[in-house]
């Protein structure tokens, strides 16, 4: 295992949630997002990704809502709203590219 140091930066935390199709594991959405996460990062940043909540309309049973909290920090500076926001619209384009997740 590798340290590494807490950033004496404060951390942006931000929820996206994403209309995924019914029979998409969370496993495999998870891990979409992590390796986006990982390939579009904010040069020294250390993200984390947890889960908020599932949900299903009785109105929809293709689809389901599927909400994570990104929590993400600078190692050399607070970051804005408008670069961690750029960064979820790059990872939801991204999903709906190759997963046909819709960003609500």
């Amino acid at each position: 295992n590798e340290y590494e140091a807490l950033s004496r930066f404060p951390a942006v935390k931000q929820d996206i949630t994403l209309k995924v199709p019914a029979d998409l594991s969370y496993a495999d959405l998870h891990g979409f997002i992590a390796q986006e996460l990982h390939n579009q990062a904010i040069k020294d940043t250390t993200p984390t990704l947890e889960p908020i909540d599932i949900y299903q309309s009785d109105e929809d049973k293709n689809h389901k809502n599927v909400t994570f909290r990104l929590s993400i920090a600078s190692n050399e500076r607070t970051l804005t709203d408008k670069e961690v926001n750029n960064l979820l619209e790059g990872i939801s384009d991204k999903a709906k590219q190759e997963l046909k997740a819709e960003r609500i």
